[in-house]
């Protein structure tokens, strides 16, 4: 299993860049500033296809929801 992902506004994202989790603390990264200006920003669509909320479907209908994911490398 995973270990969790804390959750944090896109505001402070530069500060997360230079952190990095180990054994439940949170440490200094080593090496020089990451200006996120300079990282290529990539995009990814992935599709949920979770059971509705609403109505049954009918036998063999699969509905998808696209969700689009931004990130940088």
């Amino acid at each position: 299993m995973a270990p969790l992902c804390h959750v944090f506004h896109t505001e402070n994202l530069p500060d997360h860049v230079h952190t990095i989790q180990r054994n439940f603390q949170e440490k200094r990264r080593k090496g020089p500033a990451v200006n996120l200006k300079e990282c290529q920003l990539l995009e990814m669509v992935q599709y949920s296809c979770n059971p509705p909320q609403g109505e049954i479907p009918q036998p063999g209908v699969i509905t998808c929801q696209p969700i689009t994911r931004l990130f940088r490398r």
